[in-house]
């Protein structure tokens, strides 16, 4: 078993392995870190060189960028411009919500000390929460405009006990029109 061999068997097994000046470090459960040391310690130079060459080829960017081998390249225009407009999701959505000043200040302070490798995921993560906001209000909008009320009618109980105009002109009995409708002539309620 070569190097490779043994990082991959300790990656599948949970065990984290580095370089500790010149020693090997490892971590993980229990079982996985006795079941790997005799491999390591076997072929430890072996090993040691290969977290070395590891190392070395790991160039951090020129530009000051942050160096995400897992992730994305972030340069440093990249981070500011994703903070700001994490800065400008999280203060939409604290307004929309009312959140309290505690929770407000809590959560910008870890969007603006949180790690560069955050930023995508935050931002995702608050433009689905806006866009679920809005989508909550437009369609409790839609509902209300929806709702059928009748207007210049006032109050119904107000109509009944005064009877329509005709029904006072005719003795209190209604026409057959109104009998049907329950409205005197042609009139219709006006509808929103």
């Amino acid at each position: 078993m070569n190097a490779v061999d043994i990082m991959k068997r300790a990656a599948a097994l949970g065990v984290s392995v580095w370089i500790d000046g010149e020693r090997i470090g490892i971590e993980g459960p229990a079982r996985g870190v006795v079941a790997i040391k005799p491999e390591l310690a076997a072929r430890k130079s072996e090993v040691l060189a290969y977290l070395v060459e590891l190392r070395q080829s790991v160039k951090p960017p020129t530009d000051g960028g942050a160096y995400l081998p897992w992730g994305p390249y972030l340069s440093p225009i990249d981070v500011q411009r994703m903070r700001g407009e994490l800065f400008d999701k999280v203060d939409a959505l604290a307004q929309a919500e009312a959140w309290t000043p505690e929770r407000f200040a809590e959560t910008m302070d870890r969007a603006r000390n949180g790690p560069p490798a955050d930023l995508p995921g935050n931002v995702e993560y608050f433009t689905a929460r806006l866009i679920e906001r809005h989508a909550g209000i437009e369609a409790a909008a839609l509902l209300a405009a929806r709702s059928w009320r009748y207007e210049g009618r006032g109050d119904g109980n107000q109509a009944s006990s005064q009877g329509s105009k005709t029904e006072r002109e005719t003795g209190g009995k209604a026409t057959s029109s109104e009998r049907h409708t329950g409205h005197a002539g042609n009139h219709r309620p006006a509808l929103c």
